[in-house]
């Protein structure tokens, strides 16, 4: 009697931090799914920022052709697309990453979309001038490579920390549910 009752609460409080891990590696896989997509966006945005700096080179050399800024303007726009998909985070929910990276995707998304503005503002003042594209848009695009960079690099490192999380969180949920066999088979023989 006494011992059933005590292998029955041991199996219940075993199996209800089972139920936990479970749910606790449900949250793991979709942070590892979220940065995974923030992978992608981060590459699509360093792809960009390389095209954007050779478009700059290309219209600095022909300042008579419309052609490349229209195209350094939809490169701009494209990388704004980007950064609103970055920002919204995974479809159909709340971004399952921890707070602080959080906290610094939304600043560096801040800094890049500073950094556009002054670039469209000094493409279409250019444009209206007839000038080429200015050193300071040249060093600009260099900083926002280097911050679709760090971008990459926090991605890459928060997808990291979700994998080695998922790792050890499963291990532990398999080791759980070999104590809650070990126990529900003392209560057989017993």
């Amino acid at each position: 009697g006494l011992l059933s009752l005590g292998l029955v609460l041991l199996l219940a409080g075993v199996c209800g931090v089972g139920i936990h891990q479970l749910l606790t590696i449900r949250t793991d896989a979709r942070r590892l799914l979220e940065e995974s997509r923030e992978l992608a966006v981060a590459n699509d945005l360093d792809t960009h920022f390389e095209s954007i700096g050779m478009l700059m080179q290309v219209a600095d050399s022909c300042l008579e052709a419309d052609l490349p800024r229209e195209y350094l303007l939809t490169q701009v726009a494209d990388v704004r697309g980007f950064l609103q998909r970055m920002e919204s985070g995974p479809e159909g929910g709340q971004d399952p990453s921890r707070a602080g990276h959080q906290a610094e995707e939304v600043e560096l998304a801040h800094s890049l979309e500073l950094r556009l503005d002054t670039l469209e503002r000094h493409i279409r003042a250019g444009h209206a001038a007839g000038a080429g594209v200015a050193p300071e848009d040249h060093a600009g695009i260099a900083a926002m490579r280097e911050v679709g960079g760090k971008y990459e690099t926090e991605a890459l490192g928060e997808a990291e920390n979700a994998e080695r999380d998922l790792r050890q969180r499963t291990h532990s949920a398999v080791n759980i549910m070999l104590v809650a066999l070990g126990i529900a088979g003392l209560g057989l023989l017993g």
